[in-house]
């Protein structure tokens, strides 16, 4: 563990990651004095920046100063970066950015969550449960939340509640209090290789658990299942299954709003209404509410909290509707993600859904091929664009023709694959008033959204000139 309080200068290679610049934000909080680098400029760059961190354009030896006393980076961060290479020839200590939350949530009483989905949401929606409870946490989530203000908040309360990145093998550093595991999926196998290797990894993480805590899980995950074979420590389950700990039911889907009962041992417990639309986003909230009612939150406060929900970046995210024209942004980049924001909307609304998606990953690309085949079935046109690295290196034989192909195969005849800037221009012409206009993936393509939404504004004041 890091001792935090004696680290009074920090430096991040790679501050304008999500989880990055969350992390800077906690620790400027604490008192520290923050800088950082990285390859481009962002908004969370600017925040970080208007609360007085130092922060570079690029990597260079220069960017670090000799009076720095720890380095903090993360996993897409390379031995030969000229930052890195400096600090351990000035022998200055270095550390993961998961050591930075694993020393923080040892100070208070940790809340973890994981998962190959959901878990963002799942935070939220547990950190507004604490919040609505006068409980003042700490929160980390790997997303900018209406509500928070951004993608981390510091309380001076006993809880930390904490999105967990699983990507990298890194949460088994975790000790939380509380954990919730919201499934497991074929997801990060260029790091694990196999999916028994990943459900190891989060065999190991719950076995962190500390004692006279507890466990959260989906109800029914097979592998979840494996992954708490002999477990003999306390856990709870959810999901839709009266056999859960914590189950849903009548599960009604109005607009981007979802109603549900809670119930436990068959009784319910109340009525809950979100601000998202879908069952996934159901399972989600019956995590947070596990951990809720765990703490003593009544379910009062634990209604109140779900229903002022006010959105975050990029999960299913409204940015507009012009002209009768929907346009919405979602993370989401694995199949099941997709297939589940996609069910969404083609059960919600009237018109076509054309749905953009740009790949995340090399390996990802690679390893799933044949399951991105089958995501879009419920997409009407399909655009693809070019696979976003995330700092891989390309993979010979590996571009996002592989989905292109396979989504083919599948017998869908609407699908294209675009250059990114090309597409709004393609848009334009293409889409009509009643139509969704999905934009997918975890990379850049968020600029995209932005440029629709602006281009297709314009063309919506144009029409009202006319009449």
């Amino acid at each position: 563990m890091i001792e935090i309080e004696k680290k009074k200068k920090i430096h991040f290679v790679g501050i304008g990651g999500i989880g990055m610049s969350g992390v800077a934000f906690l620790l400027m909080e604490l008192g520290c004095k923050i800088s950082g680098s990285d390859l481009k400029d962002n908004g969370l760059i600017a925040k970080l920046r208007s609360k007085g961190a130092k922060i570079f354009i690029g990597h260079r030896d220069s960017n670090l100063e000799g009076d720095v006393d720890l380095v903090v980076y993360t996993s897409c961060i390379r031995e030969d970066n000229p930052e890195m290479i400096k600090a351990r020839k000035l022998n200055i200590q270095i550390a993961h950015r998961q050591t930075m939350l694993a020393t923080l949530i040892q100070e208070k009483k940790g809340v973890a969550i994981t998962g190959a989905h959901g878990k963002g949401t799942t935070t939220t929606f547990t950190g507004l449960c604490l919040l609505e409870a006068g409980l003042d946490p700490t929160i980390f989530v790997g997303t900018e939340v209406i509500n928070f203000g951004g993608n981390a908040k510091v309380g001076k309360g006993e809880f930390f509640v904490m999105e967990t990145d699983e990507s990298d093998g890194s949460f088994v550093e975790l000790q939380p209090y509380y954990a919730v595991l919201t499934n497991i999926d074929k997801e990060h196998l260029e790091h694990y290789k196999d999916m028994g290797n990943l459900i190891s990894a989060n065999r190991k993480f719950v076995d962190n658990i500390k004692k006279g805590g507890c466990l959260f899980c989906l109800y029914g995950d097979k592998n979840i299942q494996k992954a708490l074979k002999d477990y003999r420590n306390r856990y709870k389950t959810f999901g839709f299954s009266s056999d859960s700990d914590l189950y849903a039911k009548d599960v009604e889907v109005q607009g981007i709003t979802t109603t549900f009962k809670c119930l436990s041992l068959g009784k319910e417990i109340d009525k809950f209404k979100l601000m998202l639309p879908g069952s996934h986003n159901v399972l989600n909230a019956l995590g947070a509410i596990s951990v809720a009612l765990e703490i003593g939150i009544s379910p009062s406060i634990i209604k109140t909290a779900l229903s002022n929900y006010k959105g975050a970046a990029r999960r299913f995210e409204v940015k507009g509707d012009f002209g009768g024209i929907l346009v919405i942004e979602d993370y989401a980049h694995h199949p099941t993600e997709i297939k589940a924001t996609l069910e969404v909307c083609k059960h919600w609304h009237r018109g076509k859904v054309i749905s953009i998606f740009q790949p995340h990953r090399f390996s990802r690309t690679q390893l799933l091929a044949d399951e991105f085949g089958s995501a879009f079935d419920m997409a009407d046109e399909l655009i693809l664009t070019d696979i976003y690295s995330a700092h891989e290196d390309p993979i010979k034989g590996v571009s996002t023709k592989l989905i292109f192909d396979k989504v083919k195969q599948k017998g869908k005849n609407e699908v294209c694959l675009i250059a990114k800037d090309e597409i709004v221009d393609y848009i334009g012409s293409r889409v009509n008033k009643g139509d969704i206009v999905l934009i997918l993936g975890a990379g850049d393509i968020g600029d995209i959204s932005v440029k629709i939404a602006q281009r297709l504004k314009e063309r919506e004041i144009k029409a009202k000139l006319k009449l």
